[in-house]
């Protein structure tokens, strides 16, 4: 045998198993490139979603944990579409007050760890259209220009808020939210 040392086994190369259709390979980190260099391994959640396929997020924030949502695009691209006005946009959101207290969400796992859990809410993505003021000034103005899997922290002052008085509970208070866009449905 040539290329080989006397008594010594000619090594035959290992076939690795292809991995099967719509599976997603597994990636190991090795000494020479770990985690840190790899931040798609970092703050990901995979996830069973109704239809029984699994659905990966990958967000900025180690906060944000994303559940029960069948992502059409690979988590970890963004799209290309901006959100503008006339648009929808399904956005998943966490409203807390500056101590960090939870008041709104619209995911059922941040519902339950903070205590707002109602089992008669659906929760999902809230749905609005830019430009018609269906939700407070600074939440729709944050909203623009963000992108489909794009996370945005964000720290409304009143007068973007609920105004700085008035008759409604949240009137004079700041409000900070986490948002997610999951889909942008263009105007015609």
């Amino acid at each position: 045998m040539l290329g080989t040392e006397v008594g010594r086994e000619e090594s035959k190369p290992e076939s690795v198993p292809k991995p099967k259709r719509g599976s997603t390979p597994k990636c190991e980190s090795t000494p020479e490139r770990g985690v840190e260099e790899m931040p798609h391994l970092r703050s990901r959640e995979q996830t069973k979603t109704a239809r029984g396929g699994f659905a990966s997020q990958q967000t900025n924030s180690p906060d944000l944990r994303v559940t029960d949502i069948d992502l059409q695009k690979p988590a970890n691209s963004l799209s290309v579409a901006t959100a503008q006005n006339g648009d929808t946009v399904s956005v998943h959101y966490v409203g807390k007050f500056p101590g960090g207290k939870v008041f709104d969400t619209s995911m059922r796992g941040e519902a339950e760890k903070s205590g707002l859990f109602n089992p008669a809410r659906d929760y999902k993505p809230l749905q609005v259209v830019l430009g018609k003021h269906q939700v407070i000034g600074g939440f729709e103005e944050a909203l623009m220009g963000m992108k489909v899997n794009e996370t945005k922290e964000v720290t409304l002052p009143p007068e973007k808020a609920y105004g700085k008085t008035g008759r409604h509970p949240m009137a004079g208070k700041t409000l900070q939210f986490k948002l997610l866009v999951t889909n942008i449905k263009k105007s015609s």
